[in-house]
């Protein structure tokens, strides 16, 4: 499927905007796996809806991109410094706004609570406000923002009970396994893909409580890139729009969802099991 999408969305880069001669400016931009959003295909390849979007913007302003492969901790580290000068796939929060600045919304991040096969009945949580007022142990990324209530807990320091920290979705899952946590959030369609797999369907299962649907922007650093830049990304990410290319990669990946923000149909109904012990 991604494939097919990606493949239009070229076909509306190169009829939508003549090439750039050469680039006018570099940006540096920090990326680390998260598949279908960027990830290396086998071939060593970069590949993936963020690095499609972001490249073609920069090509529309007459930029170059260098893309330098790091944990998100420290992208978010290097960026607060100018050593970095942007993210792709990030959530606006009012603490990031501190040492960034954001782009218009680059696509829609829909996002879900994976916990062991069986046990969501122990859990009936509705939201993240539920969790964060019972033992849950949730694994979680310390840099990243999972939706724009998650941010507000964790300003709030509503989750410091809860959140363990892990580096990479691939330790959450083999904390989650190991029962050294009873959950962790990602990306719903890196949950159906996993779901798909044989031995992991019988292992795990998505939690329906409901994560709202967040927007995923570019993060530019105060520290190192001038506002015309980003002013110049988010013309191009305009031109995008109107010709259909945001759109082609919305549809793609989130067949039905609006621009408002509505959460994709199909998310299941919260268990009426027993509630967990609270935790206040």
């Amino acid at each position: 499927m991604f494939a097919r999408m990606a493949s239009a969305i070229t076909a509306l880069f190169f009829l939508s905007t003549p090439h750039q001669a050469a680039a006018s400016c570099t940006l540096r931009f920090a990326w680390s796996a998260w598949e279908p959003f960027h990830y290396r295909a086998p071939d060593g390849t970069m590949q993936g809806l963020d690095y499609e979007l972001v490249g073609e913007a920069a090509r529309r302003m007459g930029c170059a991109v260098l893309w330098h492969e790091m944990p998100r901790g420290r992208a978010v580290a290097l960026l607060k410094e100018g050593r970095m000068d942007a993210m792709a796939g990030v959530t606006l929060t009012g603490e990031r706004l501190a040492f960034a600045r954001f782009s218009r919304p680059l696509r829609p991040g829909r996002n879900v609570l994976l916990v062991r096969k069986g046990e969501t009945g122990r859990f009936p949580f509705s939201g993240l406000e539920q969790l964060a007022d019972s033992h849950f142990r949730l694994g979680s990324n310390p840099a990243s923002r999972y939706s724009p209530i998650h941010a507000e807990l964790v300003e709030q320091g509503r989750l410091d009970d809860n959140a363990i920290p892990v580096p990479a979705e691939e330790n959450a899952l083999t904390m989650l396994l190991r029962d050294r946590i009873d959950g962790f959030i990602t990306g719903r369609l890196i949950a159906e893909r996993m779901l798909r797999d044989g031995d992991m369907a019988g292992r795990v299962e998505i939690h329906p409580m409901h994560i709202e649907v967040s927007m995923a922007h570019v993060m530019f650093s105060r520290a190192s890139v001038a506002p015309e830049v980003v002013a110049g990304f988010n013309r191009a990410l305009e031109s995008m729009a109107a010709d259909g290319t945001l759109a082609a990669s919305t549809d793609g990946l989130w067949p039905g969802m609006q621009s408002g923000g509505q959460t994709v149909p199909g998310i299941p109904t919260i268990s009426t099991a027993p509630a967990m012990t609270a935790k206040r």
